[in-house]
């Protein structure tokens, strides 16, 4: 699977977006960890039970509109590369924008 990461903030507390594609499964994911307490995600799409039985999206958009909803923006050549994955089947790529 690819991995993307993004430090950002949200509610003025540190988090980390964890977003990118899963070759196996064949969809994209997404995480977003409060980096001041590690234990439980702020969002998991493991837990989004609007996603498929596999807990992943097979349309980034949904990402998209899911961080849009909580106020949260990453960089556009970070929803370039994840889709990129996806249209050449990446895996094992691990990529941190600032």
């Amino acid at each position: 699977m690819s991995q993307h990461r993004f430090k950002t903030s949200y509610k003025a507390q540190p988090v980390e977006i964890l977003m990118g594609w899963d070759r196996p499964l064949q969809g994209f994911f997404l995480v977003i960890q409060d980096l001041s307490d590690e234990n439980e995600p702020i969002y998991s799409n493991l837990d989004d039970e609007n996603l498929e039985p596999d807990g992943l999206s097979r349309d980034l958009g949904y990402f998209q509109n899911k961080l849009k909803q909580l106020g949260i923006f990453v960089p556009a050549q970070m929803w370039d590369e994840i889709k990129s994955d996806q249209l050449d089947n990446v895996g094992n790529r691990y990529e941190t924008y600032s």
